[in-house]
């Protein structure tokens, strides 16, 4: 399923102009915080947030090093992007309504 997943938004974003695509991901912040696994995201100029639910972006990633990354290809210029959870996540409030 993820390598599915992976190969429609790398088309997607490669007929877009993207050159480099590299999948980031996890529902583990624990995994999030190991060594290395943000340095994808610190090396990126642009990020591509998929859909499903925000509450799990935000709870795989708040106060990580990936969390640090993001803000980061946003001060260096980069653009950050998204469908559906991966459009919401980037706003100030999220509606988080019941956990399935």
């Amino acid at each position: 399923m993820r390598k599915t997943i992976f190969s429609l938004a790398a088309l997607f974003l490669t007929r877009r102009g993207a050159s480099d695509v590299t999948l980031v991901h996890t529902y583990d912040s624990a995994e999030a915080c190991t060594e290395g696994f943000a340095d994808p995201v610190r090396e990126a100029s642009g990020l591509w947030f998929t859909g499903g639910r925000q509450w799990r972006i935000v709870d795989a990633y708040a106060g990580t090093p990936v969390e640090e990354a993001i803000r980061g290809v946003l001060e260096s210029g980069g653009v950050i992007g998204g469908s559906s959870a991966g459009a919401t996540i980037q706003g100030s409030y999220l509606v988080r309504g019941r956990q399935s």
